[in-house]
């Protein structure tokens, strides 16, 4: 299910929070960035980040990234 991202964090910032499963360790999360924001955490599992509008700066160690909605070619 698709669900609000509500991260459990730990003091040195570590997102606690367990994602799906063990047999499935998956999980979707639909937030609207503009309203609500992600306190800054960190893990080790890979993140993916689908834009649907507008833009959002993501940090991944020192470094920080621009992702954007692109639309798909007509």
């Amino acid at each position: 299910a698709i669900s609000y991202c509500i991260p459990e964090i730990n003091e040195e910032g570590l997102e606690m929070t367990e994602h799906g499963t063990a047999r499935f360790p998956v999980a979707c999360y639909h937030d609207n960035l503009t309203t609500d924001s992600v306190p800054w955490h960190w893990h080790e599992e890979f993140e993916a980040i689908l834009v649907e509008k507008g833009e959002v700066i993501v940090t991944s160690g020192t470094k920080k990234f621009t992702a954007r909605y692109c639309p798909a070619p007509a």
